[in-house]
């Protein structure tokens, strides 16, 4: 390839329009050929890829990739010609010819109703976990676009899987993933697809990539939001967050959390009855439970009602500065676990948001003899009602 010469990328580019462009009918059409006439044609293309002219060769390129499928096994075997000029300029045209067929068969699988049929690697097992919806399909789409030589090793073996993740992951801890990049929705899509399949091993390396990740802002954006596609992404997260075992309970409750996923109730019961935690690990935990636990989760609250130690200062509506401790989240808690409500149990300034969590500073007591009474009130509540049950 001469200094004169485009690199394959501007190939790709020009070849990209094409799918823009639509084909005419009638009369004035040029005579069909079939394929085995464009076949044969692909062969004497191949040859004048080797070309002393430039120009030439620059047209033989051109007419290989609108010659497309038909042109494969003539380029394939051009591809292993020991004339390194052939051999060369095969390998750039195929890598176009690949990727423009990739890129029709992605436009008619968005646009058809029956997506199976065109084989796409990885779309039995997304569509597993994901669904079939325009929403699915488009962030599948958008992950085959990102990502294909990932998405194609779902039909491989989960070590060449692996293998192909860890190197994506090593450059998306890089700070390059914006929200104002393009790819970012199929990027992300494609690694956490392939960190959630059962045949790659969950290790700690990889889980502190994945959680790196999910960190990055361009990430949160595509994750966030009531669009579609965000719904899509989460569930892929959610399938590689219920595959975590023997990593940290309490980042993997981060992270669920962060997205507002069902799977942190999971990390954070093992967060409570595990080893003792910082009063901050357990506070995040308690809140897990206030948005995902129900009655029967009760009981483990119970032990930390008795817990004094001091998570935050925060100014009263007099001015006053008080301090919520660890047994006022137990309680407020225990009070969404039993579905009554919080004012009528010594919380008359709690807050919530769109989603029924309580805003930790709305959750002080004036006083501590105002904290005692509340305490005093909801056991009173608990003997009423174990009275009434037994009765």
């Amino acid at each position: 390839m001469t200094r004169h010469e485009r690199p394959a990328r501007h190939l790709l580019m020009w070849a990209w329009l094409l799918l823009a462009i639509p084909v005419a009918g009638g009369a004035a059409d040029e005579e069909e050929v079939s394929e085995s006439q464009l076949s044969q044609q692909a062969q004497q293309l191949v040859q004048q890829l080797g070309s002393r002219s430039f120009l030439k060769r620059k047209q033989a390129m051109n007419e290989l990739v609108k010659i497309g499928l038909p042109a494969l096994n003539s380029l394939e075997d051009g591809a292993l010609s020991d004339n390194r000029e052939i051999s060369y300029r095969c390998d750039r045209v195929l890598l176009v010819v690949r990727e423009l067929d990739l890129q029709r068969r992605l436009l008619a699988f968005l646009r058809d109703t029956e997506p199976d049929k065109y084989e796409l690697p990885g779309w039995p097992l997304f569509r597993a976990v994901a669904g079939e919806g325009p929403d699915s399909k488009l962030v599948f789409v958008e992950m085959q676009k990102a990502d294909a030589e990932l998405m194609r090793t779902a039909e491989g073996s989960g070590k060449e899987m692996a293998g192909l993740l860890m190197q994506r992951l090593v450059v998306t801890s890089r700070p390059r993933t914006t929200a104002s990049d393009p790819l970012a929705l199929g990027r992300t899509g494609a690694i956490l697809f392939a960190a959630g399949d059962p045949r790659v091993p969950v290790t700690q390396q990889v889980a502190a990539y994945v959680h790196r990740m999910v960190s990055n802002s361009g990430v949160r954006t595509a994750m966030t939001g009531n669009v579609g596609t965000a719904d899509v992404m989460r569930k892929l997260l959610s399938r590689w967050l219920r595959r975590q075992r023997d990593t940290d309970p309490y980042v993997n409750l981060l992270v669920a959390l962060q997205f507002d996923l069902k799977e942190s109730l999971g990390f954070s019961l093992k967060v409570l009855e595990g080893a003792k935690r910082p009063s901050g690990a357990r506070r995040v935990a308690l809140q897990s439970l206030n948005r995902f636990g129900d009655s029967k989760h009760a009981q483990l609250v119970e032990r930390f009602l008795t817990d004094t130690s001091v998570l935050s200062a925060t100014s009263s509506v007099d001015g006053k500065r008080v301090r919520i401790q660890l047994r006022d989240i137990a309680l407020a808690t225990l009070i969404t676990l039993r579905k009554q409500d919080h004012r009528k149990f010594g919380f008359p300034h709690i807050r919530f948001d769109s989603n029924r969590n309580f805003h930790l500073d709305s959750l002080y007591f004036a006083s501590e003899e105002d904290r005692l009474a509340a305490f005093t009130k909801w056991k009173e509540f608990e003997q009423a009602s174990k009275e009434k049950k037994s009765s």
